[in-house]
């Protein structure tokens, strides 16, 4: 096995399991709801579980690329980290009032958690590109650097 092939098929399973897990929640939500007769429309429920499956997808990647330089948990040490620190840079921007604080804690957590609001996306009327190809280019970049990072790697072969 490849070793992009080893880091593309091991961001799949996560994201495949992490959707799988989204969407079960989803349809226990919505039977829960229907149960008590405030059961939203089907559009709702749809576009609600596609929006959490793409965001399963993208946070998969950005995990996959801290997966591959620490391993164990450190992957997720590294990832809490740096989400506990674009909070605190964007609570400081808005105490301060500095617009550049606070726009640069929300990037970095929107790199952190790619998601596309497809709700918004198909009401709006010329289709905005930006959402799309910003989560694209953050899940291709994250997997092309776990990648790099795995090919740089010295793995034993002679370990179980």
């Amino acid at each position: 096995m490849r070793r992009r092939e080893y880091v593309v098929s091991r961001w799949l399973g996560v994201a495949f399991a992490a959707a799988a897990i989204s969407l079960l929640q989803l349809v226990i939500g919505s039977a829960l709801m229907a149960a008590r007769g405030a059961a939203p429309p089907l559009q709702d429920i749809v576009m609600f579980g596609a929006g959490r499956a793409l965001e399963c997808f993208g946070i998969a990647a950005v995990l996959a690329l801290f997966s591959s330089l620490i391993g164990g948990f450190g992957d997720l040490g590294i990832y809490l980290l740096v989400n506990l620190g674009a909070g605190v840079r964007q609570m400081a921007g808005q105490v301060k009032r500095w617009l550049w604080l606070d726009r640069m804690g929300a990037e970095i957590n929107g790199a952190l958690s790619p998601t596309i609001d497809l709700a918004r996306l198909i009401a709006a009327s010329p289709m905005p590109w930006f959402p799309i190809v910003s989560y694209a280019s953050t899940v291709v970049l994250c997997l092309a650097l776990a990648i790099v990072v795995v090919n740089r790697k010295e793995l034993s072969y002679a370990s179980g």
